[in-house]
């Protein structure tokens, strides 16, 4: 994890961590030679919030967050030291921008270097409805991260997406966010949740393990960033046999 974590730091004058811009779909983005992962889930999840945490360690990229919903309105992408690209995608549900299904789709199901997508989880309400449809669209394409967040558990919405990138054959990865201001027994219960809306959405390719993460206090987020380090291939694991 540490060899991970210095990945998302200043280790070096040579090292670039660089805003590329906010573009409206897919065909006007940066070339796809760079491995690339992305975060999408419901409006005011927390997804520039957990890119914020991530990439804290960096003064020179800002990462712009705020309170109201729908508050990122196309894909920032984000260059890691020319080593892979992170993309914020624009919320779902409330406030969503009138391009966000098209422009999504057909990012989804175009950008060939595409390695992970994250789809945030609200850790207080769980899975929602538009979830289901996420999947459902996931499940067509390539492999996604779905991030939820982790105050609130699964809402109507996350699940309507979550059932809609399903169909997208994307192997996905849940990770649920605000884990801080979700009560113990709301946590566990949210966790179940996802895990028993995996089960039911038959998201095969999803990855059994959800991630647990906070922003406020980046409690999971080492653990998040190894295995974005793995799966653009900035991390080599050794066989345990």
């Amino acid at each position: 994890m540490e060899q991970a974590s210095m990945m998302f730091e200043v280790q070096g004058k040579k090292q670039k961590f660089k805003f590329l811009g906010s573009y409206p779909n897919p065909h006007v983005m940066p070339k796809q030679d760079t491995p690339e992962v992305a975060f999408i889930g419901k409006s005011n999840v927390g997804k520039s919030s957990l890119l914020a945490a991530m990439f804290a360690q960096i003064p020179d990229v800002e990462v712009r967050t705020s309170k109201k919903p729908g508050h990122t309105r196309m894909m920032n992408v984000f260059n890691v030291d020319d080593l892979f690209h992170l993309v914020d995608m624009p919320g779902y549900g409330y406030n969503m921008p009138d391009h966000f299904e098209t422009s999504v789709e057909a990012y989804l199901k175009s950008r060939r270097n595409l390695l992970r997508v994250f789809m945030l989880i609200d850790a207080t309400s769980g899975p929602v409805a538009f979830d289901h449809v996420a999947i459902d669209m996931m499940e067509e394409i390539v492999m996604t991260f779905i991030l939820f967040d982790g105050s609130i558990g699964m809402t109507k919405n996350d699940q309507k997406y979550f059932k809609r990138y399903s169909d997208l054959k994307l192997p996905l990865c849940m990770v649920l966010t605000k884990i801080d201001l979700a009560k113990p027994s709301a946590l566990i219960k949210s966790v179940l949740s996802v895990v028993k809306f995996r089960d039911e959405s038959r998201a095969d390719s999803c990855f059994p393990q959800p991630f647990l993460v906070s922003s406020m206090n980046g409690e999971g987020l080492a653990f998040l960033q190894s295995f974005i380090a793995y799966v653009t291939g900035n991390l080599k694991v050794e066989s345990l046999s």
